[in-house]
């Protein structure tokens, strides 16, 4: 039998809670409240034998992670799960009661099964196994048993749903938020269970998944393209993007709003088309109701930092690394209860990142409670700290046919193919100045002109400045190259030290072409600006007066150089199609074709226009 048992709609009647609490929105969680054992060893375990160390019971789920977290910020959240009546249960539930949170929305029968979940840690506090338990989650926490809090979802600023969820539950309360104007927030949980966006994506407002969550949500939302796993090892931030946004594409393409990209100790990536000042139009429910926290962070963390994109915010430096386990859900939290207290997305970021450091430094899943000055200062590191990798104007790229048909320059350099096949050729004894400076030219100057092209075609204002500094860049090179020419050309590697210096200039993860512009050219030019415009005001006056006092020269010039073109086009017209001998006539191989009248009216038509200076 169920502990909750209502005989008539739950939209049609207001709890005695919801009485005393009117006005106030709740974040509405959906998902699942589980009993996490921690198995911790305190040597590296061995396989088939026990090793010696603690074994410790949490309260644990991801939907309930979050909204225990959200509940410790300052907002309240409202939980919508099912629990067996069973000893894991009761213990979830009384901690629930004593958090003095809603148990409202916790469905509870003896037929219920209480979701647990086992975990073995390795020394390092990294989760080395886990065996899940939630069946009973998907069987008992229905459609049916959600859409009796209608109510809460329509008072509610945001929604969150977590994948544990049958599909059929997920659709249900993405489709009754989406009745209703509630924003939703899908977290995968999940590389399996990630791929139940399919049937919601076109509901979702926000989601947080890690980098293989990433993957298998594209992979699944559109069947035609295969994203493989990422290389991570190495990766800088702008090449682990670059591989990524494929897939980001995907999802902003089926109409997410927000992806926050977790990427563990490398931070997280917040991407979006829309300006990041948007909350307030898709989420007009919430309230600025968490002063203290909306006081602590405005302090340090001015609104409005950045517009859109994708911006990279760093993780926090960690004291010490205690359990992983309740990070990513302590991140999502710290974002939902600042969304909901009224703080900006990338105050709110900011925020979510700060909390997940607190929770990596405590062995619960959520720390007991937190330091918001901590949180401030952390959030501050974090938000001053954040760089825009991808600007709000370049996602109109990935639209535009010339960016979307394959070809991009930089994917070329930073490929196998100069590894394998362009250095064979550069470095084998035959390579010639021929091959070098073809490959230089090619470098330097074809690849570096297309991709400028792109740039003012798609009006991107990044790339733009990205290829202003390259030019700057290298026609400071070339000036140095040219008066240094007659030394540097003798020395035998100078080609290819000039086709390695032309590669760094544009590789996105050396940035060549920055760091020589702000390091030397723009300190050298500032320096010396006023003498600078002197002599170029001196030159262009100069040169002015050189080409007045001699246009009938260059007019005269123009007038020859014209003539020779209408020649060379006669000569090739004539080539090209011959003129048949008229019948009873055969033209001997040395009888020339009398043009002489059409080549006179070509030059008098051109002479009509020209005036050639008295000698």
């Amino acid at each position: 039998m169920d502990r909750h048992s209502p005989q008539k709609p739950h939209w049609l009647v207001k709890s005695e809670n919801q009485k005393e609490e009117e006005g106030e929105a709740q974040a509405v969680i959906i998902g699942g409240m589980v009993l996490d054992i921690h198995a911790i060893p305190s040597i590296p375990p061995n396989p088939r034998t026990t090793a010696p160390g603690k074994v410790r019971y949490a309260a644990g789920g991801v939907a309930r992670n979050i909204a225990e977290c959200v509940s410790k910020l300052g907002t309240k959240p409202f939980m919508i799960s099912a629990l067996g009546s069973d000893i894991a249960g009761n213990m979830l539930l009384e901690y629930w009661k004593s958090s003095g949170l809603s148990t409202e929305g916790i469905r509870m029968g003896n037929e219920i099964e209480t979701p647990v979940v086992s975990i073995v840690f390795d020394t390092e506090g990294e989760s080395a196994a886990a065996v899940a338990s939630v069946e009973s989650l998907e069987q008992f926490l229905t459609p049916k048993w959600i859409q009796q809090f209608k109510t809460n979802l329509a008072s509610a600023p945001i929604v969150m749903v977590d994948a544990n969820l049958s599909p059929l539950a997920l659709e249900a309360s993405c489709q009754l938020a989406a009745e209703v104007g509630t924003p939703v927030w899908f977290e995968p949980v999940s590389v399996a269970k990630s791929r139940r966006i399919v049937s919601v994506a076109k509901y979702i407002t926000f989601t947080s998944p890690n980098e293989d969550e990433l993957i298998a949500m594209a992979n699944a939302l559109s069947p035609k393209h295969t994203f493989s796993p990422i290389q991570k090892e190495a990766s800088t931030i702008t090449s682990l993007f670059q591989q990524l946004k494929p897939a980001i594409s995907i999802l902003l393409e089926k109409g997410i709003k927000v992806v926050i990209l977790t990427l563990g100790s490398k931070g997280v990536l917040l991407c979006s088309k829309k300006h990041f000042n948007f909350l307030d139009s898709i989420c007009p429910k919430r309230i600025n109701n968490n002063k203290r926290l909306q006081e602590a962070i405005n302090l340090v963390c001015p609104v409005g930092r950045f517009s859109g994109g994708v911006v990279h915010f760093p993780a926090v430096s960690l004291a010490a690394v205690v359990r992983l386990t309740g990070a990513g859900d302590c991140l999502v939290g710290g974002v939902v209860a600042s969304v909901c207290g009224g703080l900006d997305l990338m105050q709110s970021v900011a925020v979510g990142i700060a909390t997940a450091k607190a929770a990596v430094e405590v062995e619960m899943n959520v720390p007991l409670q937190f330091d918001f000055d901590h949180i401030a200062e952390d959030a501050r590191s974090v938000y001053l700290g954040a760089k825009v990798v991808f600007s709000q104007s370049m996602f109109y790229r990935l639209q535009n046919p010339i960016a979307r048909s394959g070809f991009n320059t930089m994917s070329i350099l930073g490929s196998n193919i100069p590894s394998e096949v362009g250095l064979k050729l550069l470095l084998c004894p035959l390579g010639s100045n021929i091959v070098l400076k073809t490959a230089c030219c090619s470098v330097g100057v074809i690849l570096p002109v297309y991709s400028t092209f792109k740039a003012i075609e798609t009006n991107n204002s990044t790339d733009q400045q990205k290829w202003l500094l390259y030019w700057a860049a290298y026609g400071s090179f070339s000036i140095a190259e040219t008066f240094a020419d007659k030394i540097i050309s003798w020395f035998p590697l100078y080609q290819y030290m000039k086709f390695a210096f032309l590669v760094w200039l544009q590789l996105p993860t050396t940035n060549g072409a920055k760091h020589l512009y702000m390091s030397h050219l723009r300190p050298f030019l500032l320096r010396h600006q006023a003498n600078l415009d002197q002599i170029v005001g001196i030159l262009y006056n100069e040169t002015g007066k050189f080409v007045s006092a001699h246009e009938g020269e260059f007019r005269f010039m123009k007038a020859i150089a014209l003539k020779i073109l209408i020649s060379a086009k006669h000569f090739i017209n004539e080539s090209s199609q011959p003129v048949p001998p008229p019948e009873g006539r055969i033209t001997g191989l040395g009888e020339q074709i009398d043009s002489s009248d059409d080549d006179d009216d070509d030059i008098d038509d051109i002479d009509g226009y020209v005036t050639v200076p008295a000698t």
